[in-house]
């Protein structure tokens, strides 16, 4: 960028030069005429008396690529600095954050601003914190209550190639037939990253406040994302890292004027890309697809030689667009496949937005079309990436339960590739475990780390909803592409209004606070005379666990400005742990796979009650098909959540590390069978959708034993 700072299309003047006194006075004198330049001594005195003395008889400012930052003076700094906050608010450009850190300090403190369309895109500003932060008075606890199917590590459900498959591959390979379906395991792997350069980025995309209430909840900042990432990473004790966080008008501007924008500010730092051997690229809703075309821009611009591993990690991905559902009885299933239904659910979506915020986000409804330009460009440059660089890893994750988008949707279930790995967050306050169910079910034992992790049971009445997701979801992962269309059809299910504060029904909602406000009320006798040190969470007269959840989720309520609970996907570290596993664990395909399309038929169809009978056919086919799995892992004992209490000072712990046990057999297909058919029989879902998904696999109900369901889907 070789031209003036802040220069518009709007304007061939500078935005700077047509506020800072004395920057046009050649343009000027060669022009005016006696009697302007005495209209415009007028008009500066008039200006005077409102802009800062700072900005009189300031210097000629020209920010070229060669424009070093200590050439600059003081007063041009002080502009270049004021101009970034600018650009900051008015929230129209790309913006980046960079930090480099070999200790634990926090990723706001020490690092260099860049802001695109102003001086610092080409001269970034270090500074000593990031600007603009807002003041947070609460202390944050990350209340953890959930658990991650069908694994948070690879090595939960996968193994190493065996010496037979491995030569099987190979004259599969010869003769250019698809031979591997799913990843395997190294042989050997290392846990740290003492020798390591990593390079993190994040990647946030700006959305209107209603939108972002009704559909994905609140996204993290780019900031956020990225100090959660070091945290983990600090685990592994890298050698050096990296970070890059990246603010982007993605309701504005489509993503490919993005690109270009986030690509120009990160080639300022090109050359730390040289020695870089460990890249992980993050993006939520929809920024996933800018994570993926800013992953291949720097592959294909970006000198790198010395690169192990490179990971993709996307959160509720808008990969497969979006659709509208609703359950309620007053929306009927022909409704819904009405085209001004979903219009009228747009519309809803997009209340609040400017015309231009509607025409931008609009875009990322078309990553449905197969054959629209925004999908057919991600499937080019995804298959290249996937095709030439088998270092690659993309993990995608998603909330289970959900208001705005299916699991299909946001695990992106069209793109078949091994190299993808698919992840479920389940929520507990979602299965009957809130926080105060949750402290109910925890040990009233003497408190010794408030950190400690507990494991606690998922109710029998919804057992089955996790387990049927989580057996296919894992033969997916495990190759069989076959169960894409029934977890297609399952995921519509899923889908309530009551899954987000913002959308919950009036009635719920009020049911709800009334519950809440009953519970605060019998708490007050024990928690309100308590007084806690200032240096301190918990006062000095609670010593269990127990009574330390109760108090924790008591106070957020009472005192919402001393502490806040936050449970979320975006805040579960466990997730970018399992990302990082991704990267280390797993060994390369022995040869290079394009990337596959399942083209999905319209799933709000399913909701019809012919093809709801054809789901209950659809069961029967996919049980035949799934009991005669045989790489199926040992099963695990009854699904659980994880609850713990994550402190801002607490250090984070890596996962105990567990290897799954094969016996190449289909007795793990039989033993998840019965736990099907046993699940179902205590299922008591409470939700409209799964209501009806109960109803219609009330087929279960016909067998008088697992067993006897195997018998019968067996029979070919």
């Amino acid at each position: 960028m070789s031209e003036p700072i802040n220069s518009t299309g709007e304007d061939n003047n500078p935005f700077w030069r047509r506020w800072i006194p004395g920057t046009n006075a050649s343009e000027e004198n060669s022009q005016d005429t006696p009697t302007n330049s005495s209209s415009e001594h007028q008009d500066e005195g008039w200006l005077k008396r409102y802009i800062p003395a700072w900005f009189s008889n300031q210097e000629s400012l020209e920010i070229s690529d060669s424009t070093s930052y200590h050439q600059l003076t003081k007063k041009q700094i002080k502009i270049l600095e004021n101009e970034a906050e600018q650009g900051i608010l008015k929230g129209h450009d790309t913006c980046c954050w960079f930090n480099e850190t070999l200790n634990n300090k926090l990723l706001d403190s020490d690092g260099v601003l860049s802001v695109y369309n102003t001086g610092s895109a080409t001269c970034p500003l270090p500074l000593s914190k990031y600007p603009l932060l807002p003041q947070r008075k609460s202390t944050i606890i990350n209340a953890k209550n959930s658990t991650i199917i069908p694994g948070v590590s690879p090595t939960e459900y996968m193994h190493e190639l065996p010496l037979k498959t491995k030569l099987a591959h190979a004259i599969k390979n010869h003769y250019n037939f698809i031979s591997e379906k799913h990843l395997y395991l190294k042989q050997h792997s290392t846990l740290n990253f003492n020798e390591d350069t990593i390079i993190v980025i994040s990647l946030h995309g700006s959305l209107p406040e209603k939108y972002e209430r009704v559909s994905t909840g609140k996204l993290p900042t780019a900031l956020e994302l990225n100090d959660q990432m070091l945290k983990k990473l600090l685990n592994f004790d890298p050698h050096r890292a990296l970070t890059f966080s990246f603010e982007c008008p993605l309701d504005v501007k489509p993503t490919p004027m993005v690109l270009q924008e986030t690509i120009s500010l990160l080639k300022n730092w090109m050359h730390l890309f040289q020695d870089a051997t460990r890249i992980f690229v993050i993006g939520t809703y929809h920024s996933v697809p800018l994570s993926i075309l800013l992953t291949d821009a720097i592959l294909d611009n970006f000198t790198i030689t010395k690169l192990k591993s490179i990971g993709i990690l996307g959160f509720e991905s808008c990969l497969q667009g979006y659709q509208f559902w609703n359950h309620t009885a007053e929306i009927t299933p022909q409704s819904m496949e009405n085209p001004t239904f979903q219009v009228n659910k747009e519309k809803a979506l997009f209340e609040g937005s400017s015309k231009l915020q509607q025409e931008v986000l609009s875009t990322y409804r078309n990553y449905r079309n197969p054959d629209g330009p925004e999908r057919k460009e991600l499937m080019n440059v995804l298959d290249k990436l996937l095709f030439h660089h088998p270092n690659l890893r993309i993990s995608l994750v998603g909330k289970l339960y959900d208001n705005f988008l299916t699991v299909s949707q946001k695990l992106a279930m069209d793109y078949i590739h091994p190299m993808i790995q698919r992840r479920l967050w389940c929520d507990g306050n979602n299965m009957n475990l809130n926080y105060i169910n949750v402290a109910k079910a925890i040990p009233d034992e003497t408190m010794i780390n408030l950190e400690q992790s507990f494991k606690i049971p998922i109710p029998e009445e919804r057992e089955f909803e996790v387990s049927i997701m989580n057996n296919m979801l894992l033969a997916i992962n495990l190759g069989h592409r076959q169960f894409i269309p029934f977890l297609n059809e399952l995921s519509p299910f899923y889908i309530s209004r009551s899954f987000n504060s913002s959308t919950c029904p009036a009635l719920l909602k009020k049911q709800l606070q009334t519950e809440s406000k009953a519970w605060q009320q019998e708490k007050d006798a024990s928690f309100k005379e308590m007084v806690t040190d200032s240096e301190k969470i918990l006062p000095k007269d609670i010593t269990t666990y127990r009574v330390a959840f109760d108090y924790l989720h008591y106070k957020s309520h009472r005192s919402p400005d001393d502490i806040e609970l936050k449970t979320s996907i975006f805040n579960d570290i466990s997730i970018l742990e399992g990302f990082i596993y991704d990267n280390i664990f797993t060994a390369n395909l022995q040869a290079p796979v394009h990337l596959m399309m399942h083209h999905s038929s319209d799933n709000s169809k399913v909701l019809n009650s012919v093809n709801e009978y054809n789901l209950v056919w659809n069961f029967h086919e996919v049980m035949s098909s799934f009991i005669r799995i045989r790489n199926f892992p040992t099963l695990p004992g009854p699904p659980v959540i994880t609850a713990c209490m994550e402190t801002p000072n607490s250090q984070s712990q890596r996962i105990e590390i567990t290897k799954a046990i094969f016996d190449n057999t289909n007795l793990e297909s039989c033993k998840r069978m019965e736990q099907l058919w046993r699940t179902y029989q205590t299922w008591n879902p409470n939700t409209t959708g799964l209501k009806k998904l109960h109803n219609i696999l009330s087929v279960l109900r016909l067998y008088d034993s697992g067993e006897q369901l195997q018998k019968d889907v067996s029979i070919v």
